[in-house]
């Protein structure tokens, strides 16, 4: 799963890079309001990385105290890790190549823009097909069931560890709410512009 985080945190990285350059091309155009939803969004994304880092500190404990709670992690990681092969995630090699492409991208500053724009349709193409194996690996009942079944003893086992882990997981699902409906927000504000 830890894999799957990096690469969750590369794809993030280059839709925001996709996003701010999107938002530098329309900054000119509307800076007050959509710096008031930015700054509210760095600010929740902020508290949201502070809450989850309290909150895997605890997981971590319970999982080196609950042998149960460790077994059930592998069982998940194993059974979603066979269904994304299943579903057609890409393997060791081809991960290295996205990850090549997107170095050549970020850092290659003699690219054309016809070939800039060719490798950033094949990096697009690749992800897409990383992020449809991800997709139906995490819908497969399988893995939901399993996922459901470490989460719930997961939850049972923070809590013994610190009595404030379910205020901090309460707090933690407020927060990505929050930062859901701006994120709607931006979105309404782009697909307005993008139709005028």
């Amino acid at each position: 799963m830890l894999k799957n985080k990096q690469i969750a945190a590369v794809i993030l990285t280059i839709l925001c890079c996709m996003i701010g350059l999107h938002t530098n091309q329309s900054r000119a155009e509307n800076t007050g309001n959509k710096n008031d939803v930015i700054s509210k969004l760095t600010n929740l994304r902020k508290r949201s990385n502070k809450i989850q880092k309290q909150l895997d500190k605890i997981a971590k404990k319970a999982e080196e105290q609950s042998p149960k709670l460790k077994k059930l992690r592998q069982r998940l990681e194993t059974t979603y890790n066979n269904k994304l092969k299943e579903h057609g995630y890409p393997n060791e090699k081809e991960m290295g190549e996205l990850r090549n492409l997107q170095r050549k991208l970020q850092n290659d500053r003699n690219l054309g823009s016809d070939e800039r724009k060719a490798l950033m349709e094949k990096f697009q193409k690749s992800v897409r097909k990383l992020q449809i194996a991800q997709q139906k690996a995490q819908k497969d009942p399988e893995v939901a069931k399993t996922y459901r079944e470490w989460n719930q003893v997961k939850s049972e086992e923070m809590i013994k560890i610190d009595e404030g882990a379910t205020s901090l997981q309460q707090e933690q699902q407020d927060v990505m709410a929050k930062i859901r409906n701006l994120q709607k927000q931006v979105q309404v504000q782009v697909q307005g512009r993008k139709s005028q």
